[in-house]
């Protein structure tokens, strides 16, 4: 077949959206302008999850000075528009051609989009025309973002508790306990924390809180795991000694935080880190898991 003298290629989504839900409907329109002939059994419209780890351990070593890269690279899924059989053995013209297309992104068990320095989920929608007869592929793309959030155990309370007895630069026992009234959060909330401090000590103590995400990147048997701090530390009233304590320490939820995730590559989770800040003593921790989700999730549409 001749060859198509492509002069304009176009890939458009309805309504221009780039912004979608797991479940969503994705639609738009392939346009093609030529001076050939070409078959549609040539056209191939897909969209695909892509999903990526990859970073480099002990840069520098002797005999290494590269490093040991770790690379993980998985489709998570490939799926190809099918055109109506009366259409896909048709050959189109010279001239101006619109194709619509549409596809249907999966309800649950896809991973939220994401972007860091050591990683990635990618979702795009790609057209690729093939000339094979001058072995030349024509490809156009148009990335879009999904957000697939976590709608487990989003409204359980998380607590926890920690206890401490003083010897050497003061004396008694110091106990702190902790909670939130649900998992559960959208970017932007802000999280309240219950803080009960029962200080039955010699020294006064601080309590201060702290968000925390954890980014899990993984390569086989092998995973790179990071911990990024998302606020400064919020400090609460300090509790003198031989007294108690409760107040509820607010912390904000960053607004571009990503969704919680999990996949077999990249994992995001999230935590809030309570410390009791102890005078001249080991201070006392705790830990409490909360998941970054959207308002459908939570009911809040």
């Amino acid at each position: 077949m001749e060859k198509i003298h492509l002069t304009n290629l176009n890939l458009i989504l309805d309504d221009h959206k780039k912004e979608y839900m797991a479940g969503d409907e994705v639609s738009g329109l392939l346009t093609i302008s030529m001076k050939g002939r070409l078959l549609l059994s040539n056209v191939k419209i897909s969209f695909t999850c892509m999903g990526e780890a990859k970073w480099v351990e002990n840069p520098g070593v002797r005999y290494q000075r590269e490093g040991k890269v770790y690379h993980n690279k998985t489709n998570f899924f490939d799926y190809t528009y099918q055109m109506p059989k009366q259409y896909a053995d048709n050959c189109l013209g010279a001239g101006d051609h619109v194709m619509p297309f549409k596809f249907r992104l999966p309800e649950e068990g896809i991973p939220s989009s994401f972007e860091s320095i050591h990683g990635s989920v990618s979702y795009y929608v790609e057209a690729v025309i093939d000339e094979p007869a001058i072995n030349e592929v024509h490809r156009i793309g148009e990335p879009i973002i999904v957000e697939s959030p976590m709608r487990n155990n989003l409204n359980i309370s998380v607590g926890g508790t920690a206890e401490k007895d003083l010897s050497i630069f003061g004396s008694g026992t110091l106990s702190l306990s902790a909670n939130v009234v649900k998992k559960g959060f959208t970017a932007g909330e802000v999280i309240e924390v219950q803080c009960s401090v029962e200080n039955q000590s010699s020294v006064d103590v601080v309590p201060r809180v702290t968000l925390y995400q954890t980014q899990i990147y993984m390569c086989g048997e092998r995973h790179k795991s990071l911990e990024v701090a998302l606020t400064e530390p919020i400090v609460g009233h300090k509790v003198k000694s031989e007294t108690d304590g409760a107040e509820i320490i607010s912390v904000p939820i960053p607004q571009e935080a990503s969704l919680s995730i999990k996949s077999p590559i990249i994992s995001i989770k999230y935590f809030v880190h309570i410390t009791l800040d102890i005078p001249h003593a080991i201070d006392l921790h705790i830990n409490l898991p909360i998941i970054v989700t959207n308002k459908s999730a939570l009911g809040l549409n």
